[in-house]
């Protein structure tokens, strides 16, 4: 794709006139794609520096309004403070003409179309590039920018939209779209995909579902779950303009944006009362008038009328200060003799009152015809209100309509054309159980709903990850459980496999001065909040790190001990930490499993998994006691002692021991695909590779284990006698093919440096 684009690093002078830290961490570029400069567009955005949430919101203003003006206006500055309060990062989008083409159809609107594209650009050279994921994407919109918002949410995979004074498009807001119900499904259920949707596949590829790549422009994305504010005092727009538009969307919300469309809080109507008036207020809320009072004292004595000349009621408003209201606010400049009788203070600071007004005049308006009247460009009110409205009302809720959605109108189609289109299902006594199904991206059968989990329970399921329950009392609270959702695992029966990681970024073979190239001795990255309680292991750690000596001595070597970062960190920084790291902290999260384990394995870190209740990929096979330290979640405050070991004298024999017997099993976690780094390929299949010791060849041999398991009575109740027994049976009579396992689980046990070769490894 030939795109334009110029990038400007520095601020303006203008921009360095009216401001200093506020702009300091804004960052702007130009996008010109379009033939026609009218519109080219302004993309002025800051980033957080540590974006645990990766939620991006996208502000649309109102006519005139130019992207710097979010961050030097007043009224903008609290709609800043408040978006960056609550966790998100900024992007403000403003064309050439400092409007928006709001009443034109999305399939003929020129900047829907090219600010899509740009758009594109932008999320892949910029957002991407820098935290190596795509954002849940929000909207925010004022006046024509709430306007123009209904027609920008149908192209684009909008979480919720947050609309001012306007109620958005009504067409745009109310029109089915053409796409295939399952792809419909998808883009609303599962936002990492349509994020993938639009900013990967339909930037990188020519398809016909793709918006703007057909002459045919009617794939829209669903109707986002929106916040609609009205103004009482909004002379343009009634509460009935906003009623009618929800009432059109809500019965026909199944269609638009499928079961969370439907949820009563998802079209949200709040009516906003302008504050009243005071002589502080301007005082109070326009920065430049903060040690002012005189000021705001005199724009409040002309809005409230005093002193009533007759110029104040021309009827041609020819003197009208600002254009939501009658008064000229600078009249007693036509009056000398009035202001003669004032002493000399009066007459200065109404000089210098009367002069800022025709300085400041954009902003005054913005923040007079804004807050005070709204009816206007940019508007605060409530916006607190507003975005806990985000925070609040699509977590569990949203997500239990997920769950439902997901698994009526997605996965129950897919099982029935499995079930009865296909042969296999019924070619054993026990339906189903000749099948193998995988979940992705950390999830399990615990997403689908009972009925399903049901219909799939012979099924063998491959995941991340299996949670032991099983070995804790019946009346033991549930492991891991996250918004009433189970993690299902079936130990025995069930298989756990590693998650794929790109292994020709980050596969190294580390030299033979391994230990001397340490220079830390702990090291986590990632998102401290990611976790079900305050007791989980990552908020410890952060609470522990903090608490620690910098540099610890262990012989001879001294190691920095430990470094703890909230959120992600630039990758070439992340693989170099890890590196440099005696120990890569594997904690736990919203499951027990984390992808750092490998990482830790490739890059030549040991991980020191931090977990209750994990069952780790292949134990049958598998050593995962000889190069990994486990610590149970209760103990993280001994990891120091736990890692150094009773005596520091062999610290550098036993790390490195165990660095060499990950190098036998650096295989066993390597998916057979190759990752295109500069994003711009999917991932594709290289069966040319075919290493004997790869994790096919490891799920080849449960699956073996598996069949001969259910030959011999074995199902899916893992606690009937005849399971138990079959798996007996088998490891016994077929050890040589699937070894009984001579150590205690994993799951609850703690190890460091002892029994590290108790597991033999048996012939294959």
């Amino acid at each position: 794709m030939n795109t334009q684009v110029n990038v400007q690093a520095m601020p303006t002078i203008l921009e360095a006139s009216n401001q200093s830290h506020w702009l300091i961490h804004t960052q702007v570029q130009y996008y010109t794609l379009s033939p026609n400069s009218s519109y080219h567009y302004e993309f002025r955005y800051q980033l957080l520096k540590k974006d645990s949430s990766h939620r991006l919101i996208l502000l649309l203003g109102g006519h005139k309004r130019k992207c710097i003006d979010w961050w030097i206006f007043s009224v903008g500055r609290r709609i800043l403070s408040a978006i960056r309060s609550s966790n998100y990062s900024i992007l403000t989008v403003c064309s050439a003409r400092s409007t928006f083409d709001y009443n034109i159809p999305i399939e003929e609107n020129q900047d829907v179309k090219w600010i899509y594209k740009s758009l594109q650009v932008w999320m892949n050279d910029v957002y991407y590039a820098k935290y190596d994921q795509y954002p849940l994407l929000y909207l925010y919109g004022v006046s024509r920018g709430s306007h123009f918002a209904g027609l920008l949410c149908r192209v684009l995979p909008v979480q919720a939209q947050i609309l001012y004074i306007y109620p958005g498009y009504f067409e745009g807001m109310t029109i089915r779209s053409v796409l295939d119900r399952d792809l419909q499904t998808r883009l609303i259920v599962d936002s990492t995909f349509a994020s993938w949707f639009h900013f990967k596949l339909c930037y990188t590829m020519t398809f016909d579902l793709c918006l703007f790549q057909s002459n045919k422009i009617s794939n829209f994305s669903p109707v986002p779950p929106t916040y609609f504010v009205h103004v009482v005092n909004d002379n343009k727009l009634n509460e009935s303009d906003y009623t009618r538009l929800i009432a059109a969307i809500k019965d026909d919300s199944y269609e638009l944006g499928g079961l969370v469309l439907n949820d009563t809080e998802s079209l949200k109507l709040h009516i906003s009362f302008p504050p009243n008036a005071t002589p502080s207020y301007m005082q109070e809320h326009f920065y430049q008038w903060r040690h002012k009072l005189h000021a705001s004292q005199l724009l409040y004595e002309h809005l409230s009328g005093f002193p009533k000349l007759p110029e104040q009621q021309n009827s041609e408003y020819k003197f009208q200060t600002f254009w939501c209201h009658r008064g000229d606010f600078t009249f007693f400049e036509r009056y000398p003799s009035i202001m003669q009788t004032w002493n000399e203070k009066e007459q200065e600071e109404y000089r210098e009152y009367s002069n800022d007004i025709k300085t400041f005049h954009e902003q005054l308006t913005e923040e007079f015809c804004g807050d005070l009247r709204g009816q206007h460009a940019m508007l605060s009110l409530d916006i607190e209100d507003a975005l806990f409205w985000l925070f609040a009302n699509f977590t569990d809720e949203q997500f239990k309509a997920h769950v439902s959605h997901y698994s009526n109108h997605y996965f129950e189609p897919i099982i029935d054309r499995i079930r009865y289109e296909f042969p296999y299902w019924t070619m054993t006594d026990k339906p189903g159980s000749n099948h193998l199904i995988a979940f992705v991206g950390g999830r399990n059968m615990g997403v689908l709903d009972n009925r399903l989990q049901n219909l799939l329970k012979n099924v063998i399921q491959l995941g991340p990850t299996g949670v032991r329950q099983d070995l804790l009392s019946p009346n033991a609270p549930e492991l891991y459980l996250h918004r009433n959702l189970s993690i299902v695992y079936r130990h025995g029966y069930d298989i756990v496999a590693p998650p794929f990681t790109p292994t020709e970024i980050i596969e190294i073979n580390t030299s033979n001065d391994w230990y001397q190239r340490k220079k830390r001795l702990l090291y986590f990255a990632g998102i401290l909040n990611h976790s079900l309680s305050s007791k989980s292991v990552r908020r410890l750690l952060f609470a522990f790190a903090k608490n620690l000596s910098s540099l610890i001595r262990i012989g001879k070597k001294e190691f920095h001990s430990i470094t703890v970062v909230d959120g992600h960190v630039p990758m070439q920084e992340y693989l170099e930490s890890i590196m440099s790291s005696v120990f890569f902290l594997c904690p736990e999260g919203y499951s027990p499993w984390s992808p750092r384990i490998y990482e830790a394995i490739n890059l030549g870190s040991i991980p020191l998994i931090l977990a209750d209740g994990i069952v780790l990929p292949f134990e049958r096979f598998i050593p995962w006691r000889s190069f990994s330290l486990k610590l149970n979640v209760s103990n993280v405050y001994n990891i120091l002692d736990f890692v150094i070991g009773n005596s520091n004298s062999n610290f550098e024999e036993r790390t490195k021991r165990k660095k060499r017997n990950a190098q036998r099993y650096m295989n066993a976690f390597r998916w057979l695909f190759k990752n295109d780094r500069n994003k711009q390929k999917p991932d594709f299949f290289i069966p040319e590779e075919d290493v004997k010791t790869n994790v096919f060849h490891y799920i080849y041999r449960e699956l073996k284990c598996r069949r001969i398991e259910q030959f011999l009575g074995a199902s899916w109740n893992i606690f009937s006698s005849a399971s138990i027994s079959a798996r007996q049976q088998t490891c016994v009579k077929y050890s040589h093919i699937c070894p009984c396992t001579i150590e205690e689980p994993i799951a609850f046990d703690q190890y460091n440096y002892g029994n590290q070769h108790s597991h033999k490894q048996p012939s294959t």
